[in-house]
C-alpha cells in the first residue's frame, strides 16, 4: 500500500460533549445524534449526488442509487466518520473529488449548526495519505490538517493551508462551489458557516428565514452554550458577530 497525494480535511463537532450529557435527559437530542452519527455520511452523499448534473446515454432517467453509484465510483472522495469528527478526502488531480471535499464541509457545516446547534471546526491540507472505504487512515496530511482545527483554526470555521488553497483554486476556478471561501484577519483562507451562503447550492436567506428567524436562531444557540460551557462563547461570539457584518452576494 503506497501513500496517495490528497486532499484533506478534519472536522470537529464543537460543544459534543455538551449534546451528550444533554441526551441523558433530552429523548430529542438523543434522537438527533443517533440519526447523525448512525446515517450521516450516507446522507452526505445523498446530498453531493442530488445537486450532480447527470446525463445518460440516450437522455434515459437514472435512478437516484444508480446515479450516486456512478457519481462515486467515478472520483476519490473518500469521507471517514467517527464519534463527532469527520475526515475528507481526494486525490489532487481529481477536480470532481475536491469539488465533493468542499460540498461535504459546507453540508457539514450547515446541518450540526441549523438541526443541532452544534459548531464545526476544522483544517485542510495537502501532503501524503492512505483513506481507504474499508476506515484505513493514515498519514502526514491527516495529521497537518488536524493541527490546523486544533492549533490555528480557534473559531467556528474551516482553515485552508497554502498548499490546499492553491490546490482548490487550480482545480475549481471558476467554479462555484469556491465561492464561499474569504481571507481572515489572520491571514488563513477559510470557510465557515456564514460564508457557505454564497454557494449557490445554500438556501438563500429569504428561504432559510422562512423555517425560523437566523438571527433568534443564533442568539439561542448562544443562550445554550452560556448555559452549558461558558468558556466557548467566544466561539459563537465569532459567529454572531461573522453574521452581523455578513455581506451575500
Amino acid at each position: 500500500m503506497n501513500y496517495e497525494k490528497r486532499i484533506c480535511c478534519f472536522i470537529d463537532v464543537l460543544g459534543f460533549k455538551s449534546a451528550i450529557k444533554d441526551s441523558c435527559e433530552r429523548g430529542d437530542v438523543r434522537d438527533k445524534l443517533f440519526e447523525m452519527i448512525s446515517t450521516f455520511p450516507d446522507e452526505i452523499r445523498d446530498s453531493i449526488a442530488r445537486i450532480i448534473p447527470y446525463f445518460p446515454l440516450g437522455g434515459e432517467d437514472v435512478v437516484f442509487e444508480e446515479k450516486k453509484r456512478i457519481v462515486f465510483e467515478e472520483s476519490s472522495f473518500m469521507l471517514t466518520q467517527f464519534s463527532d469528527c469527520f475526515v475528507i478526502s481526494s486525490r489532487v488531480d481529481d477536480a470532481f473529488g475536491c469539488d465533493y471535499l468542499l460540498r461535504a464541509i459546507y453540508i457539514i457545516s450547515l446541518d450540526f449548526f441549523f438541526d443541532l446547534g452544534l459548531m464545526t471546526r476544522g483544517g485542510v491540507a495537502v501532503g501524503d495519505l492512505i483513506h481507504t472505504e474499508s476506515g484505513v487512515l493514515f498519514g502526514p496530511a491527516m495529521n497537518e490538517a488536524y493541527e490546523l482545527e486544533s492549533k490555528y483554526a480557534i473559531y467556528p470555521r474551516v482553515i485552508f493551508a497554502n498548499a490546499a488553497r492553491n490546490l482548490i483554486e487550480e482545480k475549481l476556478k471558476g467554479w462555484p462551489t469556491i465561492d464561499p471561501l474569504e481571507n481572515a484577519f489572520d491571514g488563513y483562507d477559510f470557510v465557515d458557516v456564514v460564508s457557505v451562503f454564497k454557494w449557490n447550492y445554500t438556501k438563500s436567506i429569504e428561504e432559510m428565514e422562512s423555517f425560523g428567524n437566523i438571527d433568534e436562531w443564533i442568539d439561542g444557540v448562544e443562550e445554550s452554550v452560556l448555559a452549558s460551557e461558558n468558556k466557548a462563547h467566544p466561539k459563537i461570539a465569532y459567529l454572531k458577530n461573522r453574521w452581523k457584518n455578513r455581506v451575500i452576494k
